[in-house]
């Protein structure tokens, strides 16, 4: 029993430790909830449709 309990917790560990990816978990988020204002043309002055112009302005986001 105590050797289950073991393994179960390492394995809950070891999900924690991915990195994320841009295009399949940042992008999504971004589209879905920042690219009505953000984009060119758009009432915000930030850009965030590609990837370049999320990381330049990484430190706004």
């Amino acid at each position: 029993m105590k050797k289950l309990i073991i393994i179960l917790l390492c394995f809950s560990f070891i999900g924690f430790g991915q990195n994320p990816n841009y295009s399949e978990d940042i992008a999504p988020i971004i589209y879905n909830k920042c690219l009505q204002c953000h984009h060119s043309g758009g009432i915000s002055p930030l850009p965030l449709e590609t990837y370049a112009n999320a990381v330049s302005n990484a430190g706004m986001i």
